[in-house]
């Protein structure tokens, strides 16, 4: 994926995360899944089938974001005709937030949990 400002340079703040918000959910199929977690604490017949929601981008400090999201689950119970559903919202935080880095290369690179973003 390759994120570009709409201003040319990257600007590191809270002006940057309504660009990187638009951003990360117009690229959503590429990465969504890799954010949902095993889902075995609910049922391991629970399943996602729709990716992320994205609900927030916040800066944290210099090249540092924080990514709040969440997903929907459900389970097919088609047998027993108790097919359930529910909705969990997560952030990705601490070891996980993502940074966008410099590089030689003048390309800014972004990574959480397998994203990845070049620009």
């Amino acid at each position: 994926m390759k994120f570009r400002s709409s201003i040319g340079t990257i600007e590191h703040g809270s002006a940057l995360c309504g660009e990187l918000k638009q951003f990360l959910i117009e690229n959503e199929p590429e990465y969504g899944a890799s954010l949902v977690p095993n889902l075995s604490h609910i049922s391991f017949l629970a399943k996602n089938n729709t990716g992320i929601d994205i609900d927030d981008v916040t800066h944290l400090v210099g090249n540092e974001y924080q990514l709040k999201y969440r997903y929907k689950w459900s389970i097919y119970n088609g047998c027993a005709d108790m097919d359930l559903d529910g909705e969990e919202s997560t952030t990705v935080v601490s070891n996980s937030t993502f940074t966008i880095m410099k590089r030689v290369t003048r390309s800014t690179s972004f990574s959480a949990r397998g994203i990845g973003i070049n620009a």
